[in-house]
């Protein structure tokens, strides 16, 4: 694993533990389309999961796509020509930094999920409330950056 996923998934599973100490006993862990919350879970259970997740999910997808990469499992356009072996090296390490990449974004979404939810029992009095505009924004913020991800290695590779 590089040093600066290593390092990255390291600061969002101390950031999730941090800002988890404000939480309640019992966390709002689900939120319908309207914000309201409707799941919860102690806050022990919460951290561990959003950890796992927002740790475990990114790292995964890195492994896989790597993993991928270095089998030959791969499909972009000349395909043939990047993958000869006087280019394989540079490909392959371009692939694993553009992994990398993807995994730290995706590891920075969940941790501004988790963030959400914190805010979410943080501000007001009533029952937590997810704030769905905030939500909404940040799901098409990383749909756009996974667009543009895409659309980056395939004009890289054309």
């Amino acid at each position: 694993m590089s040093a600066w996923l290593g390092a990255g998934l390291l600061a969002v599973a101390i950031v999730i533990v941090a800002t988890g100490s404000v939480l309640p006993a019992e966390v709002g862990s689900h939120f319908d389309g309207e914000g309201r919350m409707d799941a919860t879970m102690s806050r022990g259970a919460y951290l561990l999961l959003m950890v796992v997740l927002a740790d475990g999910v990114p790292l995964l997808t890195w492994w896989l796509q790597c993993r991928a990469a270095r089998a030959g499992r791969i499909n972009f356009p000349r395909r043939d020509h990047w993958m000869a072996p006087a280019r394989r090296p540079d490909t392959l390490r371009f692939l694993e930094r553009h992994a990398m990449v993807m995994a730290v974004v995706l590891a920075l979404f969940l941790l501004g999920v988790h963030l959400l939810v914190v805010k979410a029992h943080w501000v007001g009095t009533g029952p937590p409330s997810l704030d769905i505009g905030l939500f909404t924004l940040w799901v098409v913020a990383f749909v756009a950056f996974s667009v543009l991800w895409a659309a980056w290695l395939w004009r890289r590779f054309s």
